[in-house]
Order: structure tokens, then sequence, then C-alpha cells
């Protein structure tokens, strides 16, 4: 039996090797088939396992919560900024004087009946006695372990939870949420390590093969895109998809609930998240980012506290050179009774209510000692209640520093040694990435700029402009007068219309886009994006993808009717010229083309307002 099971196996590769060496034979071709179909096999799980790589790559280094971050960020800044009933906008008007219509006062107002319920209104609004028991007279009761006991919604429910001790704002309202607390797990740890390794060697690789070959591949896709038929099927598909991934995010991150509907406290926590991201923005991001950052490195609990501590000292050294009138009745001194009185002035009903049982500690906490420990306790527990990241210095060194030091060198390294430092470090707390090292040269330009502008210094390159675009200096574009180089931005508005009204630019002075034929722009602004688009197409492979260019007056109209208070405002904000909205669905994208844009649209006469900046008054990265 041995023998003939070994005389037929023989027989059987004798066979194999006469039927490949023939090279027509059926062994061969089953061999090839079988070759092409482990080849395919092969492909399919190598590109498996790049995407789930990647995908697990994306979650570990905090790409949900960077999402989430900008979602909540955007929720606040919406309801804090824009135009309307905006409280910001309408203390602006007051101040100004440009409040025409008294009734948005009254809306502005009624929006924060209730605040008092919030434990950071607690905090932020009432100091000395008054800030270990306002939480009491507000409804919420501090537990044995030292944290509040206040309504926060769980699973779609607003319940009675405690808060852990030092927290003063529901997590579901905090701007920095953790969409992947699972990442923390040890075996999670093991497959990120493995996909990392992935990512920075095999994966590396596949991405300079798929970006060699969307070079080849794009222009044909490009041009199949565009024949008939096939276009209007991919945008439609282009807004079933946009439709899909806004549903995606509203199931999966938190947006918090703020507005007319929204409870006074909701939207009291609003307004400071949205004014803590712009503070914070401007302390994190750096020079070449957006124009006006500090560039500061991530701060310590120490140092915040540290911080925290001094500027307690000095509001209470304020405070205590106040004669006696101005800390009752000054409503501009923090922590006189004016002050305080009128942050509680009753609104509604629900603070009505609360007023009374209030006032009489409100009257006596100018006599009563102040724990300037427990003070700055609080003031860093404010701080640090809707999870932002905070950047500043505390570094001797860089705060005495002759900015002679500062050369073009030296700013370069710096800059670019922060930018590498950037990442989601979790021994700092945070969930989102985080910039671990500072960059000087940011610090000493913008406080360059402060004194600059406070000794008049126009002609200094530090100087900063008007965000309105009014300026002394004034110069051409260019001798074409094509919008192309670097115009002053009163200019631009000036001529922006090509002498047409504001809106009502005529169809014969506007020219269509040869990359994206649906977009009209007048000749100057088409010309000059034109330019863009090939510098961006040089540096990204693609085009620049335009959402909506030329909106004359009576679209603007129709869209206010539409849409509400979801249109975009103020027709005379809007109707520019060089008003392009660009979009994509995916952030990150949407990131790399804003860095992209800061770096280089003005180049070609387009620019984001310095109001418009993260960390401006008015933070819109899209205008």
């Amino acid at each position: 039996m041995d023998y003939e099971a070994a005389k037929s196996n023989k027989n059987t590769f004798s066979k194999f090797t006469d039927n490949l060496a023939n090279g027509d034979g059926l062994i061969t071709k089953i061999i090839n088939k079988e070759l092409m179909k482990k080849f395919t096999t092969a492909s399919a799980i190598v590109g498996t396992i790049d995407m789930a790589a990647g995908f697990i790559g994306a979650l570990d280094s905090g790409t949900l919560e960077v999402i989430g971050r900008a979602q909540v960020a955007q929720t606040y800044a919406s309801f804090a900024y824009d135009e309307g009933i905006s409280p910001v906008v309408v203390n602006d008007m007051m101040k100004t004087g440009d409040l025409q219509d008294i009734r948005y006062l009254e809306l502005a107002t009624s929006l924060f009946d209730g605040a008092e319920s919030s434990p950071l209104y607690s905090e932020i609004q009432a100091g000395g006695i008054t800030s270990s028991i306002l939480p009491i007279l507000s409804g919420n009761s501090v537990s044995a372990s030292g944290g509040i006991r206040t309504k926060c919604t769980v699973d779609g429910k607003e319940k009675v939870v405690t808060l852990d001790p030092g927290e003063l704002v529901c997590p579901e309202k905090k701007v920095v949420q953790d969409y992947t607390a699972f990442t923390k797990n040890p075996a999670w740890q093991v497959l990120a390590a493995v996909a990392n390794f992935w990512n920075n060697s095999i994966g590396a690789v596949i991405d300079v093969a798929q970006d060699i070959a969307s070079q080849i591949t794009e222009p044909i896709v490009n041009f199949v895109t565009q024949l008939p038929g096939i276009k209007q099927v991919l945008d439609f598909s282009q807004d079933i998809m946009g439709t899909l991934v806004q549903w995606a995010i509203s199931y999966i991150f938190n947006i918090p609930n703020v507005g007319i509907d929204a409870p006074g406290n909701n939207n009291y926590e609003g307004l400071v998240g949205a004014q803590m991201v712009s503070t914070a923005d401007s302390l994190e991001n750096g020079k070449t980012e957006s124009g006006s950052g500090i560039g500061g490195k991530l701060l310590s609990d120490n140092e915040l506290a540290m911080i925290a501590t001094k500027t307690e000292q000095e509001d209470k050294e304020e405070f205590e050179q106040q004669s006696m009138l101005a800390k009752i009745f000054d409503p501009n001194l923090r922590n006189s009774v004016a002050n305080q009185m009128l942050a509680i002035m009753p609104i509604g009903k629900k603070s009505a209510i609360n007023f009374l049982a209030k006032t009489p500690a409100l009257l006596l906490s100018p006599l009563m000692p102040n724990n300037r420990a427990s003070a700055a306790t609080n003031r860093l527990a404010v701080m640090k209640s809707m999870g932002i990241p905070w950047y500043g210095y505390t570094d001797p060194e860089v705060l005495n520093a002759d900015p002679n030091k500062y050369t073009a060198e030296t700013c370069k390294t710096y800059d670019e040694t922060r930018k590498k430092s950037l990442e989601r470090d979790r021994s700092t707390g945070y969930v989102v990435p985080v910039y671990k090292t500072s960059d000087p040269c940011a610090l000493e330009e913008v406080v360059a700029g402060i004194l600059a502008e406070r000794a008049g210094d126009t002609d200094s390159k530090y100087y900063i402009k008007d965000p309105s675009g009014s300026s002394n200096s004034s110069k051409s574009s260019s001798s074409t007068g094509e919008a192309v180089g670097e115009p002053e931005l009163e200019e631009a508005q000036q001529t922006g219309w090509g002498g047409h009204s504001n809106g009502e630019i005529s169809e014969s002075d506007l020219q269509t886009l040869s990359f994206s034929p649906e977009s009209k722009m007048n000749k100057q602004a088409a010309s000059a994006m034109e330019e863009m688009n090939k510098a961006y197409k040089a540096d990204n492979g693609s085009n620049l993808t335009i959402n909506e260019a030329y909106r004359d007056c009576a679209t603007q109209i129709r869209y206010s009717k539409e849409l509400g208070s979801r249109a975009a405002p103020a027709p005379h904000v809007y109707q520019t010229t060089v008003g392009v909205l660009l979009r994509t669905l995916m952030l990150e994208v949407l990131i790399l083309l804003y860095k992209w844009l800061e770096a280089n649209a003005h180049k070609y006469g387009y620019v984001n307002p310095p109001w418009a900046k993260p960390g401006g008054s008015k933070p819109e990265p899209w205008h």
C-alpha cells in the first residue's frame, strides 16, 4: 500500500511538472487562476487591514473628540455671536448706540431666565460668602463627596445627578467630551500599538502608492464625472451623503441644546463656553495658524492654579482700593453689590423667585471676609469646567527675553518644533491632541502688534489693522485691475461689486468658473479664483470644491424665508462678490483646506477677516 501510494504521487508530480513545462496544460491554467485568486484575496486582505488600521489610529489619536469639540464649539459660537438675538451682538449694539429695537434686548435677556440654576453661574457671578450658598439657593445641593447635585441630561432625559467634585458643568455640555472611553482599555492599547506600527510602515507605503495612482486616474475620473447624467447622479448622491453625515454627527455627538427654546442655564453655559473657546483658541493658535495667536504650550493644573491665584490677588487689591460707595454701587466693579445684583436681576418667573432669597447674602458680601484661596480654587474650577486645554507661558526666560534674540531661523525652528509636539497624551488628562511645546516668536509678535497699535505705528509690519478693514494706507492689487495679489481689505470691499449695487451684479459681468461650471462670480473675483485653484490643485491634486459662489439679493431673501434662522444672516454682510463658501464632508479635509487657504488665499485677494478667524470677535472660519 505504501508503494502504491508513492507510485501514485510520483505519477501525479510527473504530470504536474510536464503540464507546467508545456505552459498550456490544464494544471498551468489552474495554477494561474489560483495565483490570481490568492493575489486578489491578499490585496483585499491588505486593503481591509489598512482601512482597519487607519480607523483604529484615527480613534486612538482623538479624531472623534476633535470633531465633537468643533461641533459643540460651533454650536456655542453660533448662539453667542451670530446675528439676530445673539446676546454678544445685542450687547455690542447697546454699547455703540445701534440698538434700534428694544425687543432685541428683551429677547436676548429672556434667554437667561433660570440661569442661576447652573453651578457654573454661581461660581462666576457671585463672590465671597455667596459663592458657597448660591448653589443651595439655586436648587442645587452639595453631596457628601463634595460634588454638586444638579439636573443633567442622561439618556435623553433630565435627571438629578451628582457631578464629580470640582465639576461645574454637566458632561454633555462640555466643549471637549470623551467619545472613546474604551481606548483606555489595555486590550485596545495593544491593538492601537499594532495599528500604529502598520500605519507608519506598510500603511505609509500604501498611502504613497495611492497618491501616485490618484495622479493617473484623477483626470479620467474628472472627465467621467462631468458627463451628462453622471454628474446629476453624483450630485444627488452627495446630497444624500451629506444628509447621512449630518445625521451621524447628531447621533454620535452630544450637541448641547441652546437658543430660544432652551433652558436659561443651558444658554448661560453656552455663552461662557463660546467665550472660553474664543480665548483658548487665541492662546493655543500660533502666528502661522490664525495670524493672531500666542502659540503657548499646554499649562499644567499647577501652572493654571498659579495664574488663578495671581489673578485673584490682583482682583482683591483692586477691590480693596475702592471706596465703600464703589463696593456697593459700582456696577462695573467685580464683586460689588451692584455688580452682583445686576447679574441676578430677575428676568422671568424662575429667577424672580430666587432673587429675594439671594439678596440678603449679596448685601452683606462687601462686609464679609473673602477667602482668597477658596476663590482662586473656584476660579480654577471655572477655567477647567468646559474641558478645554489651556495654553500660555510661565517660563521667566521667555517672558523676560530680549525680542532681538528671535531671528527668522530661530522662529522657524520654534514653529516646526511646536507643530511636531501636537499629540494625544493621556497623561495630560485631555482627550484631544495638545501642543506640548510653545512658540515664543508668536507671543513676541502679538506683543509687538499691541504695542504698535497703542503707539499708532501704522507702518509697523506688526500693526494690528482694524477688523472692519479701515486703514490709512492703500495700494493697488495690480496694474491690470485683476484681483490677483494682496489688495487691502477696504479696497476689496469698495470695488468688490464692480460698480454695481450690493447683490445686483448683472449677468454680463459674471463669469463661470472652469472647474465648477455651476458657479459664477464677478470677473475680477473669478480670475483670482481660477489662479488660486491652480495653486491648490498643484499642492493637493484636486480642485477646490465650491458650495456656492455669487449670491444675489433675491436668493438671499429666498433663503431667509425658507430657512429662517438657519439662513446666512444679514444680506449686507454676506453679499460681497468674494463671499465664496467652500465645503467638504470630512472635517479633517476641512481643517487642511482652511490651513491651506489661511496660508495662501490672501495672495489672490481672498481673506478670512480678523474678526472671523478662530479667536476673533465673531469666529467664522468659513467666511
